[in-house]
């Protein structure tokens, strides 16, 4: 991702960059809880 990229384009998704990082760590998120669960 380009410093100073300004955050009201919309990618090749559809997405503002702002947009797409809350989906990604959101997905981090529901990763790291899956994992966990399979090492409980």
């Amino acid at each position: 991702m380009q410093q100073g990229a300004d955050p009201t384009v919309k990618n090749g998704f559809g997405e503002t960059p702002l947009e797409r990082a809350k989906y990604l760590m959101n997905l981090g998120r529901k990763n790291n809880y899956d994992a966990l669960r399979f090492l409980a």
